[in-house]
């Protein structure tokens, strides 16, 4: 018909002009109609898309920040205690903005700090994790709001902030198969697959990612190791329909299997028959109870997410210690993050204090006059209290 409309993505998905007052008025009335359901918050997909002056060449107008802003009006009439989250994939020096006063989003999800995980898992060193922390910290006074920390979501493992060679190190490591990898910049994986099933390496990938200052964030069927189907289209891979019990269609549905919008996944280690909730909750060495575990001892550290992180020396390449202190709390923590046995000899002037073990996993501490060494087995984390404030799950 020779009508056209804006789109930045793909041509069937029209962009909508969300400065109009109409479409803000509409997008307060879903907001409304969730919240009443007991939605807690809302996430904006490609945030930096949305606020965008699509009447302009790129570049030629800044983006529209009062979008964001009435937005988080609603959220806050609505619900007070609600969170707007934001998708905001720009550069660090730029996203600040997103934020605002205070009256932007509560969160951004932390694409920086995913990137460097996975670059440290790979490598099995610390150094990474330490460099993009630095990163972060250098910015960290300036925000008014927080970080929403996370391992992977239900889009690709987007690597293009990584160079070139340490992307290859990582998609080495994690998606060895071309099947596996997706716009030549990530990996359309779950973690789970990605580190074998090893369940000692998935949650000391868990522990360390709820160890970190910010807000962790976990996406359905990580708490019980659920797999990837590569047979589906793009980042379809990881959208797998929940599994519950090992009955039809992984309790997913009673629909006959053939008639499934999308098939559930029912071969190999992670189909639903090996990996389920109902067997999860019945082991109590699962994935399941260990994430439990970890996030009541996360929950028992009230200022947790905006505590103070300083990375301390432990000897050894492939470990990482930090000390995370807050008002109320000081913890000390430490990942084994190689195949290998490894002993960790921190000195006493960096930890600040005797400790006290919190948490441990294929972990023991030796706590001498001069230092605290940690002996820990291939994965092994611990979680400490350091003496002078503490609080226990």
């Amino acid at each position: 018909m020779g009508a056209y409309y804006f789109h930045t993505f793909y041509r069937e998905q029209p962009d909508l002009n969300a400065t109009h007052p109409a479409i803000q008025d509409e997008l307060r009335k879903i907001m409304a109609f969730w919240l009443r359901f007991g939605v807690d918050g809302f996430r904006v997909d490609a945030a930096p898309h949305m606020i965008a002056d699509k009447r302009k060449p790129p570049g030629a107008a800044g983006p529209h920040h009062e979008v964001l802003r009435a937005l988080r009006r609603a959220l806050d009439d609505l619900n007070p205690d609600g969170v707007l989250v934001g998708e905001v994939d720009v550069p660090p020096e730029e996203l600040t903005a997103y934020f605002g006063d205070g009256d932007q989003f509560h969160l951004l999800f932390n694409f920086l700090l995913d990137n460097y995980i996975f670059l440290a898992l790979a490598r099995e060193e610390a150094e990474p994790i330490g460099r993009v922390m630095e990163r972060l910290l250098a910015r960290t006074h300036a925000l008014t709001g927080g970080w929403l920390n996370f391992l992977r979501n239900l889009d690709e493992l987007d690597l293009e902030r990584l160079s070139d060679g340490e992307r290859r190190d990582v998609l080495r490591r994690f998606a060895p198969e071309e099947s596996m990898t997706i716009y030549g910049r990530g990996a359309r994986r779950r973690l789970a697959p990605m580190l074998r099933g090893n369940m000692d390496w998935i949650k000391m990938a868990y522990s360390l990612l709820f160890s970190l200052p910010g807000t962790p964030m976990l996406v359905y069927g990580e708490e019980i190791g659920m797999g990837d189907d590569l047979m589906l289209h793009g980042r379809n891979a990881v959208r797998v329909p929940m599994q519950w019990p090992d009955s039809l269609n992984g309790g997913f549905s009673t629909a006959d299997p053939g008639r499934l919008i999308r098939p559930v996944l029912d071969e190999g280690p992670f189909s639903y028959h090996a990996v389920n909730v109902e067997a999860r909750i019945a082991d109590r060495d699962s994935l399941l109870h260990a994430l439990k575990r970890i996030i009541r001892q996360r929950r028992s550290l009230p200022d947790f997410g905006e505590s103070r992180f300083e990375a301390v020396a432990s000897g050894e390449p492939s470990v990482l210690a930090f000390r995370v202190e807050g008002r109320h709390a000081r913890v000390l923590t430490v990942h084994n993050l190689s195949g290998s046995p490894r002993r960790a000899r921190i000195p006493r002037s960096d930890v600040g204090g005797a400790v006290e073990e919190l948490l441990a996993e294929r972990a023991t501490a030796h706590d001498a006059l001069d230092a605290v060494s940690v002996d820990l087995e291939p994965r092994g984390f611990a979680w400490y209290a350091v003496a002078g404030g503490r609080c226990r799950a």
